[in-house]
């Protein structure tokens, strides 16, 4: 018996293919799939694997994220995650050790960061 979690993930994608206007097959040539499975993903009777789930978010003009929780992606981040996900395996480590120095950078910053004085009379 499928869980809620699951059902729910098929009831996305479903709804937003069907606001696409696309078939099962239309979807399922978009990502690599067959209409068979798309189907049994739609009913909740399976669970895309990871790598299909963001090529069908990135089909379907969402995030994973979105699929699996249904939290609408709200932010400039957050809209390119479907776009970063299909970057090759090396890019997307180059990216993950950019963003993390970036974010230390900007940790030291922070505490460096020379705190306001009253300026004297």
């Amino acid at each position: 018996m499928p869980t809620s979690s699951l059902s729910e993930v098929g009831q996305r994608i479903l709804q937003l293919r069907s606001r696409l206007g696309w078939s099962q097959g239309d979807l399922a040539s978009r990502v690599g799939s067959t209409t068979t499975q798309i189907s049994k993903y739609e009913r909740g009777a399976y669970e895309p694997k990871f790598d299909l789930l963001g090529r069908i978010a990135e089909a379907l003009g969402t995030t994973t994220d979105f699929l699996i929780t249904g939290r609408e992606p709200d932010g400039e981040i957050e809209a390119l995650v479907p776009r970063l996900e299909s970057l090759p395996r090396e890019l997307r480590g180059g990216l993950v050790e950019f963003l993390d120095r970036l974010l230390h950078v900007h940790d030291i910053t922070r505490r460096i960061k020379p705190k306001k004085t009253k300026p004297r009379k």
